[in-house]
């Protein structure tokens, strides 16, 4: 089965065109695959959801106020969970 394409036309930094191409050249692919990838694995990005740098931000200083919250990151490492399975 072919897939469907749609023409169209843009513009890039020379730099970042180039790259492609290599990537390209040194796949053994197509430019368009190349491209296909890329603009795939930046719309998947995009789409996956994140957490807001304010939403962080509060939860940052919520860690710091509860007791002494930035000890609890340096005692991580020395507590092990050891399982008796």
């Amino acid at each position: 089965m072919v897939a469907t394409r749609e023409k169209f036309s843009s513009q890039a930094d020379p730099d970042l065109l180039e790259g492609m191409r290599e990537i390209a050249r040194r796949e053994g692919r197509h430019f368009q695959a190349v491209l296909e990838d890329a603009m795939s694995a930046y719309i998947e990005g995009k789409n996956q959801e994140r957490v807001r740098p304010a939403v962080m931000g509060v939860n940052g200083a919520a860690m710091m106020d509860h007791r002494g919250g930035d000890k609890l990151y340096h005692l991580a490492p020395i507590v092990q969970h050891k399982c008796q399975c």
